[in-house]
């Protein structure tokens, strides 16, 4: 099976599962970028609870792929 991923900053368990399974492995990379959506976010449990981790995005002007 060959499977094509979105690349993210912190992938959910589902996609690990299919990493393993899977022959080839192909990444997105012409795919337009959406800001405010997981591939750039997470989430950890610390002393203090819930903590949302963000990876910041900063766009060039001559390149604006992922």
């Amino acid at each position: 099976m060959n499977i094509l991923i979105h690349p993210t900053y912190f992938p959910n368990i589902d996609t690990f599962v299919a990493i393993a399974k899977a022959k080839q492995v192909r990444f997105e990379v012409c795919d337009n970028y959406q800001k405010q959506t997981y591939r750039n976010r997470m989430h950890i449990y610390g002393t203090n609870g819930k903590m949302p981790l963000t990876v910041p995005v900063v766009y060039s002007q001559k390149n604006r792929q992922l």
